[in-house]
């Protein structure tokens, strides 16, 4: 007889905000916390250092964080994060703070090869969906009435993660076998540019080099900024949605990785000429 399929079930979903106290200026300071159930965390602001049984990592803003049952994590400096507590085995109830119950179970990780794909911390490439995924779910995940809404929303957050860090490790793979930094840096984009929080940085760490040797490399290689491309970039997924869907104007403007829809029709305009409202209605007109 086959086995049921895994369904992981939420413990606890919401938002978090920590901030050091000014005595904490190292991480060697503060408490170790042993991890009882699945964690995966989406960093949004702040430079987060974290310690995952012995390992240090410098996570940086928009960034995926997964930890698993047993391990033993600490972090400092200032940050805030949308977290996500999963449950594969037991019988465990939704909990608002699970995780500061220091003396609960640890979640047996028998079937923890579910979430082997993952990695302790990766980038995702939707971001926008994966986080309107993050805060529908911590509004939804304790009602009763919307289990299966919530359950179809975990789906899709759980396949947009398992996609992003394939591609992750994908891209780590054709690093390694000898993609040049301008490829890698320019494929990052590609996959990145919903994140209207991208920046410079973050590019120049992908591809370990400092910034304004980045922006040299890039100029040569391009002749454009990195900025440049990655606006070209945004505005040619603008126009793609544009004319071809019929998601409003400022939806569009999220998806394409604008904070500002009145920002993101100026920018349009500049590119193509007339706005994104009239572009759409030529390109009807035109079709008919």
């Amino acid at each position: 007889m086959n086995e049921k399929p895994i369904k992981p079930t939420i413990l606890d979903c919401g938002y978090f905000k920590f901030e050091s106290s000014s005595n904490q200026h190292s991480i060697e300071k503060l408490g170790r916390r042993i991890v009882r159930d699945y964690e995966i965390d989406f960093n949004i602001s702040g430079n987060r250092v974290m310690i995952l049984d012995g390992i240090k990592y410098d996570i940086m803003p928009n960034t995926i964080v997964f930890k698993y049952p047993g391990q033993t994590v600490q972090s400092t400096e200032n940050f805030d994060m949308y977290t996500l507590t999963l449950q594969l085995i037991g019988s465990k109830k939704p909990q608002k703070n699970i995780r500061q119950n220091d003396y609960g179970e640890i979640q047996s990780t028998e079937k923890g090869d579910y979430f082997s794909y993952l990695l302790p911390y990766f980038s995702p490439m939707h971001y926008n969906e994966i986080v309107s995924d993050y805060i529908k779910l911590s509004k939804i995940y304790s009602v009763p009435e919307q289990y299966r809404e919530c359950e179809q929303t975990l789906d899709h957050l759980l396949f947009l993660l398992f996609a992003d860090a394939i591609a992750e490790k994908q891209r780590k793979k054709k690093q390694k076998n000898g993609t040049t930094n301008m490829e890698a840096a320019i494929e990052y984009m590609e996959e990145h540019y919903q994140n209207s929080k991208l920046s410079l940085k973050d590019i120049a760490k992908f591809v370990n080099v400092s910034e304004s040797y980045f922006v040299r490399l890039f100029k040569t290689a391009t002749d454009s900024t990195p900025k440049e491309y990655l606006n070209s970039i945004r505005m040619r997924q603008a126009k793609w949605h544009v004319t071809y869907t019929t998601d409003p104007i400022y939806t569009i403007s999220y998806l394409c990785g604008f904070e500002n829809p009145q920002y993101f029709i100026s920018k349009f305009k500049a590119m193509y000429g007339m706005t994104p409202q009239a572009y759409r209605k030529k390109v009807v007109n035109h079709s008919k």
